[in-house]
């Protein structure tokens, strides 16, 4: 069994997406560039999942930012 659904199927109409629940909370800091998602439910990275992400802080950093789940 998957670990998220990503579409639906009902009888034998076609897939269809679902809405994101995964919710992340990023508290690095608006000075660092390398910023870091605490999501505590998120066991694997699949393709086509979204997360929807709170930044506690800003970003001021304008190169070379990254993003780590």
């Amino acid at each position: 069994m998957a670990d998220y659904l990503g579409q639906l199927q009902i009888n034998s109409g076609g897939k269809s997406p679902l809405a994101s629940t995964l919710y992340g909370i990023c508290s690095t800091s608006e000075m660092t560039g390398k910023k870091i998602v605490t999501l505590p439910e998120f066991k694997k990275l699949i393709h086509g999942v979204t997360v929807h992400v709170k930044f506690t802080y800003g970003n001021i950093i304008s190169i070379g930012e990254t993003l780590k789940l």
